[in-house]
């Protein structure tokens, strides 16, 4: 639905996690994004990222970027 609303892209998680490494995720990826107009490159650099310091991949694996590259 999002998607039918007009939104570029989407940032969906698979599964429910908490905690830091879900904040540190999106906080991440968004004060990235707002600065890079490539989106598929920013996901992949904040899952890096966070695989580095938390490398269980419940905490990395469960988001998924959906939609258009860059804006």
């Amino acid at each position: 639905g999002i998607e039918y609303a007009g939104a570029q892209s989407v940032l969906m998680p698979l599964w429910q996690t908490a905690g830091r490494p879900l904040s540190l995720f999106i906080e991440r990826f968004y004060k990235t994004a707002s600065r890079e107009r490539d989106n598929p490159l920013t996901f992949q650099k904040t899952m890096a990222e966070i695989r580095d310091q938390f490398p269980h991949p419940y905490y990395w694996a469960s988001f998924i970027l959906r939609g258009k590259t860059g804006r």
